[in-house]
């Protein structure tokens, strides 16, 4: 029999939005959740006394709001922070909370850039491009380029990565060759032909080709991705969406067909215009 937790205070109206991992939370155990499993990318910026206020009004919990504002007060550290959060909730095990705190003291050590750009990436994963371009856009104004090319040149291709899912291929383009011409990368010199592609017809895109006199091996693998649809993403949502729209075609069912088409067009709308807003 699985074990039960009892729930403390009470389920929020409104929503307290953690910006860090891009996600809404209405209750402490979401809000533990959260904490527990993305401690890897957790920032100062948790510390937040907007967030004590959700705690104290939305969810009732006073005590453990006056705890927080003590911690940020005396400018205690982010895992001090976090682990008095799962403690005073009982959300987790002792064993789970030391786990806990054994990610973040890791977490502390890996550097400014390297955890910023892992909270982008996981921006990236979950679909709030324009969240992630913010993350990866404040990195780069914070790090030199001379000095961490390689890392500079990985988040100037995910920033191209962010704008392909939102059909901005232009912008694409721009950033996946500046990722390619710093660090001579095979996958961004692939991607920004594939973002290309989108943006020319097909004389303009040849011309480009031979300028450049890519080899035939190399366009190969640029013509593979192509049909498999992705840009950054092992397992693009796209690409599964037009792999079930091919399916049922395929299959015959046309009535599920065409409704395949409305629904995932309507949901990339949908989509498309709450990353813009973001």
């Amino acid at each position: 029999m699985a074990e039960l937790t009892l729930c403390m205070g009470t389920l929020a109206k409104t929503p307290y939005y953690i910006t860090g991992l891009g996600v809404n939370v209405y209750s402490i155990e979401e809000l533990c959740y959260c904490l527990a499993g993305n401690a890897y990318i957790l920032d100062e910026d948790l510390m937040d006394p907007k967030l004590c206020t959700f705690i104290e009004k939305q969810l009732q919990l006073k005590e453990l709001a006056t705890d927080l504002r003590e911690l940020i007060d005396e400018n205690k550290s982010i895992g001090e922070f976090v682990t008095t959060i799962l403690t005073k909730t009982g959300y987790l095990s002792e064993e789970e909370i030391y786990e806990v705190k054994q990610v973040l003291l890791d977490n502390a050590m890996l550097g400014f850039a390297n955890k910023r750009k892992a909270r982008g990436d996981n921006l990236l994963k979950n679909r709030k491009y324009m969240l992630a371009i913010d993350e990866y856009q404040y990195i780069l104004e914070n790090i030199d380029k001379a000095e961490e090319t390689e890392l500079y040149a990985a988040i100037l291709h995910n920033i191209g990565t962010a704008y392909a899912y939102m059909f901005l291929f232009e912008k694409a383009a721009y950033y996946y060759r500046e990722a390619a011409d710093l660090a001579d990368g095979e996958e961004s010199r692939i991607a920004y032909l594939m973002a290309t592609r989108m943006t020319m017809h097909k004389d303009q895109y040849d011309k480009l080709l031979l300028r450049h006199g890519y080899d035939a091996e190399f366009l190969a693998k640029v013509d593979k991705r192509m049909e498999q649809g992705r840009f950054g993403a092992e397992h693009s949502p796209y690409r599964e969406a037009m792999d079930n729209i091919k399916e049922l075609k395929g299959s015959g069912r046309i009535n599920d067909y065409y409704k395949a088409i409305d629904d995932t067009l309507s949901s990339w709308k949908q989509e498309y215009r709450r990353n813009m807003n973001a």
